[in-house]
């Protein structure tokens, strides 16, 4: 069935010089038999190719092209929206402000589709159009990495909690420390800590001692969000392992340490500055993660406005003189 809306976005197609007239008519004329949308059928029959329809839906609806794989996705933005349903609808979720969720969708005129998601997120939906076979890379590559640290840390939990803490009254604290330390499921447990934090691209990772809990904590986008709560019985350990990396006296913990290591991740060199800080209920550490990646950006990546961004390349330029920049850290 043709609508008036398919013929209003053929002709725009057409005016943009997507696909010629000739080309919409054959398009039009087997949308009568077809119960599919028209980009679809464009696509199907090779008249056009899925970006340069896609991108003038985008600017025909008002509404953003996506391009996903220039988008770090938030894991918990993932878990907005269930791998069924992204999967079932083609629809992938961007990025969330306030009480609205953005999702990259293939008909972002699909009604049902939006009043789905906003019943199953609690969100306002925002609608943005990306190409099927992104939505769908990006749903593979980003569900399965997160299925994969949270499975993966089941794993390191279940193994450290069948592990008996074994005490040896003759062994001095500073070995016994040592020892547990650098037992494989601890090692594996601090490891995934540290690389789920960069992946998230947190500033901080906290890990917090209780009276009969241990919390681990990341700080993104200046906001605290808890991540995961290990075995108490493991806090010395997982305290102790992170020092050993810092280089800092694992048998003092009764005065603030500072220390640094580095750390690899795919590729990227990323710095760990580690502080401790003595409590009631054991050493508080905060790991500070500075990626060098992260920082190297242009001017003009940084928001200025245009003539602020002259003045400063103009104050650059000259042979004398300070640039003196300030911030709240």
């Amino acid at each position: 069935m043709i609508t008036d809306e398919d013929r209003k976005f053929g002709e725009f197609l057409v005016d943009r010089g997507v696909v010629s007239p000739s080309q919409l008519v054959e398009a039009l004329r087997f949308k009568k038999h077809q119960d599919l949308e028209l980009t679809q059928i464009l696509l199907n029959k090779g008249l056009a190719s899925d970006r340069s329809v896609f991108n003038c839906l985008a600017e025909y609806l008002n509404i953003p092209f996506i391009e996903l794989r220039d988008y770090d996705i938030d894991t918990r933005v993932l878990e907005l929206v269930p791998k069924e349903i992204a999967l079932r609808y083609k629809v992938f979720p961007v990025f969330k402000i306030e009480n609205s969720l953005t999702i990259a969708m293939l008909n972002p005129g699909d009604v049902h589709v939006i009043d789905t998601l906003r019943r199953e997120t609690g969100y306002e939906i925002e609608p943005a159009v990306s190409i099927e076979r992104d939505i769908l890379e990006a749903i593979h590559r980003h569900y399965e990495t997160s299925e994969s640290f949270d499975s993966s840390l089941d794993e390191v939990i279940q193994n450290i909690q069948r592990q008996k803490p074994q005490e040896d009254e003759k062994e001095k604290a500073a070995e016994r420390l040592k020892r547990l330390s650098a037992e494989t499921p601890v090692v594996k447990l601090v490891n995934l800590i540290i690389s789920q934090a960069i992946v998230d691209r947190a500033s901080d990772i906290h890990i917090e001692p209780d009276e009969n809990s241990l919390q681990v904590r990341y700080r993104i986008d200046g906001i605290l969000h808890e991540n995961l709560s290990p075995p108490k019985h493991l806090q010395a350990a997982i305290i102790s392992r992170i020092k050993i990396l810092a280089e800092l006296d694992i048998a003092e913990s009764r005065v603030p340490q500072d220390g640094r290591f580095q750390v690899s991740l795919n590729g990227r060199e990323v710095d760990i500055r580690v502080s401790t800080l003595p409590t009631v209920y054991g050493e508080n550490v905060v790991l500070r993660i500075l990626d060098k990646s992260s920082l190297m950006m242009n001017l003009e990546d940084l928001g200025f406005q245009e003539l602020a961004l002259q003045q400063l390349k103009s104050l650059l330029s000259s042979s004398y003189g300070i640039i003196l920049v300030s911030g709240p850290t």
